[in-house]
């Protein structure tokens, strides 16, 4: 079975009228909103609707990981994520760029400033 497919996320910041998504592979995309005011929901869904037990562990780990970014206002909750779960496979000097992205689209994210849901 090719499991690269299963090791994608894609978020999505765009003026979309339903705010910042975030996308994996075989699920529905999900809304920041989402997460900050419907998580446990959110969690049960994920759950529910994926019969694949190692997939499901990695995306409730990686939401918790977002939900802990989003409420310190910072990546490094999403820096920890993958150095436990993904540390041998990942090149961090390769990929601080994206880990400064996500700082950035954090601290917009969580703008009191921002256009509410």
């Amino acid at each position: 079975m090719d499991t690269s497919k299963y090791r994608q996320v894609i978020i999505v910041n765009g003026e979309l009228p339903y705010g910042p998504q975030i996308v994996f592979p075989f699920f529905r995309p999900i809304s920041l909103y989402e997460i900050e005011d419907d998580f446990d929901n959110l969690m049960r869904e994920i759950e529910e609707d994926n019969g694949d037990v190692e997939f499901m562990d990695q995306m409730i780990l990686f939401m918790q990981a977002f939900k802990d970014a989003l409420e310190e206002k910072n990546s490094d909750p999403l820096v920890y994520y993958f150095m436990i779960n993904h540390g041998n496979e990942v090149d961090f000097n390769q990929i601080q760029d994206v880990f400064d992205v996500l700082d950035d689209f954090i601290e917009k994210a969580t703008d009191e400033n921002r256009p509410m849901h």
